[in-house]
């Protein structure tokens, strides 16, 4: 195939067969639902998807072999702006530009296949703390592909990688502490 400039895209959490040709896709807002994606600290991912798209949005079928790595991202959080002091004229709102990032963890990775990476044996540490903020954790997805002569890949940019909001609970406590 010819070289062609691909990003990255949620698709979305698979049916529990785990079958990723069913175009589950969720749309390209999926990942900044409202809503995050709950999780439990220590226990194993549902499985879910994560695409290679074109320019058009459409999922890269070209794309296979690549290496994508799924990252747990932490993240500072956001400071409230106080706009009541004083009566200014109004200024422009810039856009807020992401929280600082405190730690990213890889916690796996996973070769596209069709443009389609599948993520299926994923765990989240049993160390991580639960959420305490809204947008203090998300997982995002990074192009890791290794320099290959056979296959020559475009890095994808970092300004396109996927990324999805998630909350992560606390894992239940043991029964042998019920005793």
């Amino acid at each position: 195939p010819t070289q062609q400039s691909v990003a990255l895209a949620w698709q979305g959490v698979l049916p529990v067969d785990g079958n990723a040709s069913e175009e589950a896709d969720a749309g390209p807002d999926a990942a900044a639902a409202e809503t995050p994606w709950a999780l439990i600290a220590g226990a194993p991912i549902p499985n879910f998807a994560v695409r290679c798209v074109d320019d058009a949005g459409a999922t890269a079928v070209f794309e296979s072999g690549r290496v994508i790595v799924a990252m747990l991202r932490r993240r500072a959080q956001r400071e409230v702006v106080d706009k009541k002091k004083g009566k200014k004229s109004p200024e422009p709102e810039e856009p807020q530009s992401p929280p600082e990032v405190l730690s990213e963890t890889p916690i796996g990775s996973a070769p596209s296949s069709e443009g389609v990476v599948l993520f299926s044996t994923l765990s989240l540490p049993a160390d991580v703390e639960p959420t305490s903020y809204d947008g203090e954790y998300e997982l995002a997805f990074f192009d890791q592909s290794p320099d290959h002569v056979m296959l020559p890949f475009v890095a994808i940019s970092s300004e396109s990688d996927a990324k999805i909001c998630i909350r992560i609970d606390p894992s239940p406590p043991d029964d042998e502490e019920q005793g």
